[in-house]
This record gives C-alpha cells, structure tokens and sequence, in this order.
C-alpha cells in the first residue's frame, strides 16, 4: 500500500499525510556501526537490487544503524566490500550509506538512521576461545541466552550470562602486550584496569591475585605507550567456587592419579586398577597420610631395583571403589575442564597444590605434555588468581604461574604494541561486561567486551565523545536527509544503559532531571533536528538496553512540533525467564512499554527482535527453549498490533582474511544464523520462516485500515 509523507504519530498510531495508518514492518540492515563502517552484503550484490528484493519480500522499512565513529572515517571502504558497487569504489562509509539510504528510499522504503555505537566495537580474532561451564568455545559454538562466562568483579571472576555475540570480517589487529605477556586484539579494544601502584614501591608479586575488594577495576583504551592513564592492566581475579561435593582431600586424590599415577579401566568401565607412584620421600609420606585419611589404599609397594635411577619408588594401590567414586560421582568421566570448574574454592585449591607437587619446580612452573591434562592445570591456575602463562620447549611444555597486574606505563614497562595484520574477529556481549578469553598461543585472560552495561556505548556521551558532539552529528545526519521524506525517522539512541565515563559508573535514567536525564537529551535533541528537518519522527529507545519504558507514564517526551514522538522497545528471548508463561510475558511487557498503546500515549514500535532462522524449532513448531519465547511474542505483537523491525536481514557477516596473516580469503564469512536472506543475499534462507513473520505485517487496527 502506497504510504503518504511524512509521518506522524496520532495516538497509539503511526500515520502518513492521509491520515490512514502505516504500520512499520521491517529489518534491520547492520554493519555501518562496524569498524569498517561498511554494512555486509554489497560485496555480493546491487544495492538497488537487494533494497528492490527487501520490499518484494513485503517489508516496508529499513532500520540502518551507524557509529558515530564511521561518520569521521576518511579512509574509503576497501574495494572488496564493494565488489557489486563498483561505482562506489573510493567512497568513504558516510558516502556509501548515503548510496544505500538513497537505494533503499528508491525502492519506496522507509529509512531509519540509528546511532548504534559511539566508538565501533572492540573485539578479537576469532581464534580467541571463550569460557564457558562445559568448557572453552568458539565463537560458532557459543549460544546466546544459554552459555555463560566468568566476569570480573572486585576482584573476584563470577558467572555471567552471555547474551549476544557481535562477529565482523576482516579487522586490523595488533599484538599488544609487554616482554613477559602479550596477545593479538583490534587496536579498539577494552580491557580491564585498576589504579597504577606507586612506582619502585611495590614488589613483584607472584602469587595470585584474591578478591581484592577495595580495588576498582574498569575499562581503558591500549596505547603504543601502555594503558591509557594512570593504570595498570587487570588479566585474572580469583573465581567463585564450584558445587561439587568433592572435598580437598578428595581432590588432592585425583590430581595425584592424573600426574604421578595410573587409572586402567576395564573394557566394561566398571573395572579399574589404579596405582599412584612417587620417589621423593617426603612427598610419599604425604601421600601415605592423604590415602590414610581418606581410607583408600589397599596396599604399597616399594620398588628398589638397582635400575631406577630414582632409587626407591613407593606404589600406592588405591581401592577400586574409590577411583569409581572420583570418576562416576565427581564428574571426572565427562572430562577434567567441566571437573576442575565444579570444585569448591577449597578443593580447586587442594588439585592445584598437588599438580604443583607433583609435576612443579617450586612456585612458577609446573610441568606437563599437551593435552586435556595440561588444560586442566592452565585453568586451575587461572581460576585460583594465577596468570598462566604457556611454556613451550624441546624438553619440556608446561605453564608458569605469574601475577595478573602485567602491564603498566613509563619507561620500564617494555610495551608491545605491534601491527598484527587482519583477522576475522568477534566480541561477546555479557551481563559484567567482561569475559575469559584463551587465545590460539594457550593464554588466559579476563577482558573486556562490548556492548555491555560497563562499556562506553551506553549513553550519548563518554571519555571520547561530549554529548555536543553526538548533538552535532545528529543535526548533520538531519540535514544531509532533509530532502529525501522517506528517511520518515531518527532512532536517536541504541539499547540506553550503564556506562562507564571518567572511571564513574553512569546509569541513564528518565525525568530525573539530571545529567544523565535521556528524556531530556531527547527532547532537546529532538528540537535541534526539526530545526533542521522538521517533518521527521523521533524515535525514542528505553533505558535498560531498550527494555524499560515505563518513565513515560509520568514523563513523556514532549517536543515543540507535536505528533512526532514514537517509542521503542527491544526485546530478545533472554530478556525473559526461562519458560515464562505467555500471562506473564505479556504483564511483562505491559509494564515495559506495552501501556503506551493501550493508554493511547504514542505509538511503540520493537526495534529489534530476532531468532535463530535455521530452524523452524525455534519458532514453535517444536519444543525449544527460544520456541517459548517466539510464541509468546508472536501472539503479543499479534494481539496489539505493533510495529515492528528484525534483527537481522543479513545472511553473513563481511567477507574476510585468514587470521592474524593477513591472506585475503575468496570465500563468505561464517553465517549469521538470526539473518532472514540466503547466504547469496537474493533469496530466502528458511521461507516458512519469512511466512511466520509476512503474517504480522498487515495492520488491523487503526486509521483507514479495513478490518
């Protein structure tokens, strides 16, 4: 149906000049808010083409996120990105987006801009492995919503939840660290520090780092020079325990049989013979006492054989029963990563002092062959506040035990700060903003994330960007649009939340009248634009990652041109429990933001939503936890009749390099499982998917709709 500019809101309702309802049914086209400031997609086909293809498939608007970063990018966008846009080779991204606001609105397409970031993320190469309870992942494995990774916080590394992954192609990467510790990251990226001791004032410490609750960590930029400030990097904490009941003893136990002992199991695995064997005395005679105590020795034996070069060698044989108890009730049988992680902070303490006893040379190093074993150790070490760093050698490979406060500034820091070449890399997003990383050369590392409540993309300004330069850039973005009436909307902010400026925690609220007031900001914003552009909407997100609306009741946006306030939400499976009643869900969803409607204030449009499109499971043709979810917000957004845009329409993320060498790859990036398109960007990837959601574009209600 032909919509009438410019739009206007009337009511709960979005209406053009008519008067008669358009009801914004979209995707969202991502990429330019990337460190590229290049959306994916126009290395495999026309724009023209592909914003012909978007209304065909009878969507009626685009929502185009931007950085503001990308709007002072020079440099033009690498041919490659360009490969079927020729005719837009040299331009830099502003002048690309351009080409593809004016493709879009072309197509009869409505344009939302959308301010997605400050800075572009901060993300590392995609070998970088992830934390997770059952064990490290790659990117491709991780599952939002359900993974969880340790987080720093005062000291101390804690569950969080991992709840979205951001992955981009072909990303400049440096290597960045000192002499003794460094790996491979974006120039961009965020890790995490505390305040600089005192120079010459404090020793080298080399045990481990243990809850050190008076100091503060946050976020820092790297420099050629170090860290940027007065500040000191922060690599490890000491981890929550686990709920295992396995006591120290226990513990000690196995560790002894998995480094100086034997574990055969029979073909049936109920039968087990299992011996420990040590030639040092004093640590036999611990041994001995440990088994005592434990009651779980059936015997010793001393072997003296002129031939050991060790001299006499004490065989502990540990009962049968025992070994089954360690392996079947503790979890040793599903592998040693999930067993090391499920200890209690005791225990963990207990299987790391034996391995140091058994396989050690005093307080730095312990010794082991690669492996699951020498995994086990690393992260062990990691968990207990050490900073594991991998050895490697003709004679012998091991891990050695440093602190995690590495690297500083001035003169004696020794900083690397090397160029790296390309990789394809990619960041999660967690609940504390920070996660534990293993690169491809075994190190271990707490670091920071983006997107997540304690980065500096969380309010209209940070260290980097005043807020009267996101007030300037957005005028800009009015004025260079003011002539085309399809770019019908400004979505000012994305996803509002805690951010951290000046090494403060900043929380957005709404009305307060404060600072950090983003009613205000919108509403001062939103008259700076019309000034320039006065027909356009102004779209105005929630706080709490765009979850929270519920500061309107008392304090709408009100702007000097009336009829120009539209209010959006996102919403994702893991902003609800696990199984929440469809009841609740929608009393949930109510209080976010769903009043707006039904009180008739303004119209609500979700911003974002989105599923994983590879399998109709996930959209409540089969039971699944995202099926829950989908159900409920697919008969919500049926019932009120809201607008609506999703998350996304790309297939694949930008073509890239081979990792950190820099060689160009001719094939697609992995996939991006949530995309609507095929991964040749023309046709479906799964239609009864895009069935699904054709069923929710037809308005029902409203002005001039006919029911």
């Amino acid at each position: 149906m032909p919509m009438e500019m410019p739009l206007s809101a009337s009511g709960r309702f979005i209406v053009g000049a008519d008067g008669r309802r358009v009801r914004l049914a979209g995707v969202n086209w991502y990429g330019f808010h990337e460190d590229d400031g290049v959306a994916s997609g126009l290395d495999h086909i026309d724009r023209r083409v592909l914003a012909r293809r978007i209304g065909l498939l009878g969507f009626n608007s685009v929502r185009l996120p931007f950085s503001l970063s990308m709007t002072e990018q020079v440099s033009p966008v690498p041919d490659d990105y360009l490969a079927a846009n020729p005719d837009l080779s040299g331009s830099t991204p502003l002048q690309v987006y351009d080409a593809c606001v004016e493709a879009l609105t072309g197509a009869g397409l409505i344009v939302i801009p959308n301010c997605h970031m400050l800075d572009a993320g901060w993300p590392v190469p995609e070998t970088t492995q992830i934390l997770t309870r059952s064990g490290w992942k790659h990117v491709t494995e991780v599952r939002p919503g359900e993974d969880e990774t340790l987080g720093y916080q005062n000291g101390e590394l804690l569950w969080t939840p991992i709840t979205q992954i951001s992955r981009r192609g072909s990303q400049r990467v440096v290597r960045f660290g000192s002499r003794r510790w460094s790996t491979v990251c974006t120039p961009e990226h965020r890790w995490l520090t505390v305040t600089a001791y005192p120079r010459n004032r404090r020793p080298v410490e080399w045990g481990p780092v243990k809850g050190e609750s008076a100091v503060q960590a946050w976020f820092s930029k790297l420099t050629p020079r170090g860290i940027a400030g007065a500040r000191k990097l922060v690599l490890t904490g000491y981890a929550e325990g686990g709920k295992s009941n396995c006591t120290p003893d226990e513990a000690r136990v196995a560790a002894w049989l998995l480094s100086d002992g034997s574990v055969t199991w029979r073909r049936d695995n109920n039968g087990v013979v299992a011996y420990i064997a040590q030639s040092e005395r004093k640590h036999a005679n611990e041994i001995r006492e440990l088994l005592a105590r434990e009651q779980a020795c059936s015997s010793e034996v001393i072997d003296s054989h002129p031939s050991l070069r060790v001299g006499q060698v004490h065989r502990f044989r540990i009962r049968a029963a025992y070994v089954r108890m360690l392996w079947d009730d503790y979890g040793l049988r599903d592998g040693l990563l999930p067993f090391v992680m499920s200890l209690s902070c005791a225990a963990r303490s207990a299987w790391l002092d034996a391995w140091r006893k058994a396989e050690g040379s005093g307080q730095r190093a312990i010794y082991q062959n690669s492996g699951s074993k020498l995994d086990a150790i690393a992260l062990t070490a990691f968990l207990e506040g050490y900073l594991p760093q991998p050895m490697v050698g003709k004679r012998h490979s091991g891990v050695s035990l440093v602190s995690g406060y590495q690297i500083g500034n001035g003169p004696n820091s020794k900083t690397v700060f090397e160029d790296a070449g390309y990789a394809d890399v990619w960041c999660p997003t967690t609940g504390l903003g920070s996660w534990v990383a293993r690169d491809r050369e075994g190190r271990i590392f707490v670091t920071g994330n983006c997107c997540s409540e304690s980065d500096s993309n969380g309010l209209w300004f940070s260290d980097r960007w005043p807020a009267a330069k996101f007030l300037a850039a957005w005028r800009d973005m009015a004025a260079r649009y003011r002539s085309n009436p399809l770019v019908a909307g400004m979505d000012i902010m994305n996803e509002p939340r805690r951010s951290r400026v000046g090494g403060r925690v900043l929380t957005p609220t709404w009305g307060t009248g404060s600072a950090t007031d983003i009613a205000a900001m919108y509403t001062a914003l939103g008259n700076l634009i019309h000034e320039v552009s006065p027909e356009v909407l102004i779209i105005c997100e929630g706080v709490g990652f765009a979850a929270d609306l519920a500061g309107v009741a008392r304090h709408p946006v009100r702007l000097e041109r009336p009829g120009k306030v539209v209010y959006s939400l996102h919403d994702y499976s893991w902003y609800h429990p696990a199984g929440q009643p469809r009841s609740a869900y929608f009393d949930q969803m109510h209080r976010a933001g769903g009043y707006i409607l039904t009180e008739g204030i303004a119209p609500l449009w979700i911003g974002e939503f989105g599923n994983d499109t590879r399998s109709l499971d996930n959209f409540g043709r089969a039971a699944s936890p995202a099926a829950g979810w989908w159900n409920n917000v697919e008969a919500w957004l049926t019932e009120h009749d809201v607008d609506w845009c999703w998350w996304p329409l790309n297939p694949t993320q930008p073509k890239g390099t081979v990792p950190v060498t820099g060689r160009h790859r001719s094939d697609w990036g992995d996939p991006e499982p949530w995309g609507l398109l095929a991964p040749d960007w023309r046709g479906v990837a799964n239609p009864p998917v895009l069935d699904i959601l054709r069923a929710l574009i037809q308005a029902r209600t409203g002005p001039g709709v006919v029911p």
